[in-house]
């Protein structure tokens, strides 16, 4: 087969995810969500149908392609947060905070990863919430499903921390290239794997444990997550565990089952 463009690709993403959700599809599906004609829609189907073989099956008397016993995915995970992006009137999402990221904080950021040089910032911590200097070495931005970081070496602490970008209020680019010291090879927790392993909370009666672990899609009753050392908190924040307080645990759905193992990467 031919090499696709990206827009090729993206339609045959949505035949397969509309084919999934709904069981069929028709060139109309295609034409209102692409704004192409019925030639190309029809195009792309008749090419996911190659590409898929089996998974779709043309019914004349329906003018539609109906998916077969034997349908599997193939470009697409069969997750339903494809299917709301295609059409997002079935979903309804919960407000969040809305924490203020701005370009002229974020682009120099971005341009001194890019480069590999440093920067000069005004943070504000709890620490020091009118604001201190630091001067950072960047190297990625990290989104925790809550709030945007960056990772990066101060030279102010000497060593691999995150800054939260909503806390910036200043940023002032500097030609100054990053130092052995602060190359990302060197941030040992951001390359280090570590394994969490998650349970029910041993509070909660069996019959309430038993709907966590399904909830959770457990096995052998714990919940099995690989993260990087440096963003383990976030992820156990994520979860909504606290392991720093077991004498609430018994408000938690989840705890850490292997708190020794990890105890050493939280704060």
């Amino acid at each position: 087969m031919s090499e696709i463009t990206w827009y090729q690709h993206a339609r045959l993403r949505a035949i397969e995810t509309i084919s999934f959700w709904q069981g069929k599809i028709n060139t109309r599906d295609i034409m209102e969500i692409f704004g192409v004609s019925r030639v190309i829609a029809q195009g792309d189907i008749h090419r996911y149908m190659e590409q898929a073989a089996g998974n779709l099956i043309y019914q004349r008397s329906e003018k539609a392609y109906f998916v077969t016993n034997f349908f599997k995915n193939m470009i697409t995970s069969g997750g339903i947060d494809e299917w709301v992006a295609l059409d997002p009137t079935l979903s309804e999402y919960v407000e969040k905070p809305q924490f203020s990221i701005k370009p002229e904080i974020t682009r120099p950021l971005i341009q001194a990863i890019n480069k590999g040089t440093g920067i000069t910032i005004k943070y504000r911590s709890m620490e020091h919430p009118d604001g201190s200097e630091r001067v950072l070495f960047p190297y990625i931005l990290v989104y925790t499903g809550f709030r945007w970081h960056v990772r990066a070496w101060c030279t102010v602490r000497n060593e691999f921390r995150d800054f939260n970008l909503s806390r910036i209020s200043q940023v002032i680019p500097s030609d100054r290239l990053a130092p052995s010291e602060s190359l990302s090879s060197n941030d040992v927790f951001w390359n280090k794997k570590v394994e969490i392993l998650l349970k029910a909370n041993p509070e909660m009666s069996e019959a309430e444990r038993s709907l966590i672990e399904s909830e959770f899609n457990m096995l052998n009753k714990k919940l099995k997550i690989t993260s990087r050392a440096a963003l383990i908190m976030y992820t156990l924040q994520a979860y909504q565990v606290d392991p720093n307080h077991k004498d609430e645990m018994y408000k938690q759905r989840l705890v850490l089952a292997n708190y020794d193992e990890v105890a050493k990467y939280l704060w």
